[in-house]
């Protein structure tokens, strides 16, 4: 209500937060204004970047946030280092600090300019997962405790639900979940897993394949057996398990051992975001949709990790008013799609200036003829004319090594999600938009846009975008301009590409 506003005069504060045990000087917040924190340093509004998505890939830049300071900074400089979490709010007269809304969270990268004209460098929430948050170098990767190792102690035959080793100890899994274990039998077969339901004294039981497909051989005694990291739901509530994960602060989501997870709050997580995707996009027609990941040692960096094992379904991380969260590409362009959609639409009257990027999306270098999803056994494929070249004849997304059960409708899920953002070119313009309650949009929103101060190359555009839904890859909002700039990609409605 306070951003739709004509003119409004916010107060910004600035605090850091130990997430974990990462460098951090002790409880220190800055503001624009007395009153409402330790020091009056934040010189004037910030400037917000906002991740820029490239559905091409679906990969992520990491966006970020500047903040000018003013004043004598040598108790922020001692209190703030690199890497040091912070979150920024924003308020106004009137509101108590507890009432602030989070704008945006981020990762100290550096402090530049010169006395008395300072500014303060933050990446965003996505930088975060660089790495788990700590001091202790060990403890960095992402499954940093997994490695356990055991031998069998009573020969195993393939089809028992009991599996007897020399020790249980160190192996662990989700609360109220299953073991994951790695059979190496002793004669040369090959390796298997097995997915086990609890444990009693130093065996396994209601141990199975779990449904993944591998052929499982007898193991004599001293076989060895290594601990994996078996992590089992939709691929939303997996993420949202292990960003949080470890954090000190209790959550419904932290269910993984805390070695397996980021550990960040639930509060700086959108996990009602996230649960909107789960109902209303990602979803699959009967029966569940269900990811069984294997995860045999610690990985170092695991946002790289994270991202390219949810691009491989066309998923993603962003940020969403500040929080992380995770979306999903969707069909939208359809006469009879029915999109997950914010109530918003853009009308001339909200727009400062627009202009074309390119009116042929350049983050996608070629254009796909068609799409093959990939489960564990079976693939699903839908083809289109070629309409701009250069072009390649598939765009695959392989979910095989996470995808074993209810596996057709999974890849008729992602196919249908997946195939027209993946076989168009889309037009990318970018719109300066009036005001900052515009700043509530988000990657991954699909929103009507009217105007005729676009005129495309589309058969849907030539005229101008009358209620043309475009899909957001970015949201960035200057404060001081009180203007929030968005890019979006409106995609070929039909298998026409010119007008005309």
């Amino acid at each position: 209500t306070e951003l739709a506003q004509g003119s409004i005069q916010p107060i910004y504060r600035l605090h850091a937060v130990p997430l974990q045990s990462e460098p951090y000087g002790g409880p220190y917040s800055i503001a624009s204004a007395a009153g409402y924190a330790d020091e009056i340093l934040i010189a004037g509004p910030p400037t917000l970047e906002g991740p820029r998505l490239s559905p091409a890939s679906w990969s992520s830049t990491l966006g970020g946030f500047t903040l000018p300071l003013a004043g004598d900074i040598t108790t922020l400089v001692g209190t703030l280092t690199r890497g040091t979490s912070v979150v920024l709010e924003m308020g106004f007269v009137g509101w108590a600090r507890a009432d602030f809304e989070i704008i945006a969270i981020g990762r100290v990268i550096g402090v530049r300019g010169a006395d008395p004209a300072w500014e303060l460098v933050c990446d965003s929430a996505l930088a975060l997962l660089g790495s788990r948050l700590t001091r202790t170098a060990a403890q960095l990767p992402l499954f940093y405790g997994v490695g356990a190792s055991t031998e069998v102690a009573v020969d195993y035959t393939a089809g028992d639900t009991t599996l007897d080793v020399d020790s249980v100890t160190g192996f662990q899994r989700e609360t109220g979940g299953s073991y994951g274990v790695k059979v190496t039998p002793a004669s040369g077969d090959d390796p298997y897993y097995l997915i086990a339901t609890g444990t009693s004294g130093s065996d396994f039981t209601g141990c199975g394949s779990g449904s993944l497909g591998f052929a499982v051989s007898d193991a004599a005694a001293g076989s060895i057996v290594d601990e994996i990291a078996y992590l089992e739901g939709h691929p939303l509530d997996i993420v949202r398990r292990l960003l949080i994960s470890g954090a000190y602060v209790a959550s419904t989501w932290d269910t993984y051992p805390d070695s397996w997870g980021w550990g960040i709050p639930e509060t700086y997580v959108d996990v009602d975001d996230i649960e909107t995707w789960k109902t209303y996009v990602v979803l699959v027609g009967s029966g569940s949709y269900l990811w069984q990941m294997l995860i045999e040692e610690p990985i170092d960096d695991p946002y790289t990790w994270l991202s390219g094992e949810l691009a491989n379904a066309g998923l993603f991380l962003t940020v969403r008013q500040g929080l992380i969260t995770c979306r999903g590409g969707q069909a939208h362009t359809g006469v009879t799609d029915e999109p997950y959609m914010p109530d918003l639409e853009i009308f001339d009257q909200d727009i400062v200036s627009c202009r074309f990027l390119d009116l042929f999306d350049t983050s996608q270098s070629v254009e796909y003829a068609g799409v093959d999803v990939v489960s564990a056994s079976g693939t699903t494929s839908a083809t289109d004319d070629v309409q701009t070249l250069p072009a390649v004849e598939v765009r695959t997304y392989d979910v095989s090594s996470v995808v074993y059960q209810n596996e057709a409708a999974i890849r008729s899920e992602m196919s249908g999600r997946l195939t027209g953002m993946s076989t168009r070119i889309p037009e990318c313009p970018q719109l300066v938009l009036r005001g900052l309650v515009w700043s509530a949009l988000t990657v991954g929103d699909v929103i009507p846009v009217t105007t005729d101060r676009l005129r495309g190359r589309l058969d849907s555009t030539i005229d101008g975008y009358d209620a043309r839904r475009v899909y957001v890859v970015q949201v960035s909002a200057d404060h001081a301009a009180h203007t929030t700039t968005i890019v979006v990609l409106a995609y070929p409605t039909t298998s026409a590409v010119f007008g005309g």
